[in-house]
């Protein structure tokens, strides 16, 4: 190697910065069983992008810590006896792809996706509803307190409670969280019609909701 000019004899200044992102894994993981999946929900750092490779059939309660974004990639997988959980203040679960989410059975309180202080964004998968301890229906997506839930694309099932009632889309009476239909499948039900709280559960401005012609489902769709 060859050293011309004056690089070794004349002052140099240099700057060192410390990147403080350096030493921070890279969360775009890609994951295939629980224990896995769990790890990268609570991983350090502000972001975790998952990716599903197999179905997981017993994923139990996943949740969002507080001040964390997590976006879970179904990848054409399902997950099994789920609750996926975005309660803390500052906590945000975007889910993308295809796959099955499926609620708990005899169990209380646990909806496939349940939101108290954090935010969802849902643009795809399949959700279905399970059923409590009375045998009876569990909420698919239910937020028990101030956060949002907005609803791009998916389809939305549950269990019909003994009132003839579907309890898919669901906020607790007290409570202020909302939830924006601005697309969707809903199975057996008018999610505006039947289902609508107030102004906690509406359409996204410029949608409507349609019956899909020879069924009793409805889709959320742009005007």
């Amino acid at each position: 190697t060859n050293i011309y000019g004056n690089l070794l004899t004349a002052p140099a200044e240099f700057n060192v910065v410390i990147d403080p992102i350096f030493n921070t894994p890279d969360y775009n993981v890609v994951v295939s069983d629980v224990a896995a999946l769990d790890a990268a929900f609570n991983a350090e750092g502000e972001t975790a992008n998952i990716t599903l490779s197999g179905d997981i059939a017993n994923a139990g309660v996943l949740e969002v810590p507080a001040g964390k974004t997590v976006t879970l990639n179904l990848n054409g997988h399902n997950l099994g006896n789920v609750c996926l959980k975005a309660i803390k203040a500052g906590s945000n679960l975007i889910i993308n792809g295809e796959g099955i989410l499926s609620g708990s059975n005899g169990t209380d309180q646990n909806a496939v996706v349940k939101v108290r202080d954090g935010n969802v964004t849902l643009n795809g998968g399949s959700y279905v509803g399970g059923t409590d301890t009375n045998n009876e229906c569990n909420s698919t997506i239910y937020v028990m307190g101030t956060g949002k839930v907005i609803i791009n694309g998916g389809t939305y099932s549950g269990v019909k409670y003994k009132d003839g009632k579907y309890y898919v889309l669901n906020i607790r009476n007290d409570k202020t969280g909302t939830i924006e239909l601005c697309g969707g499948k809903y199975i057996d039900f008018n999610p505006v019609a039947d289902l609508t709280d107030g102004s906690k559960i509406f359409l996204g401005e410029g949608f409507k909701s349609v019956n899909i012609p020879g069924t009793t489902d409805y889709e959320v769709v742009a005007e």
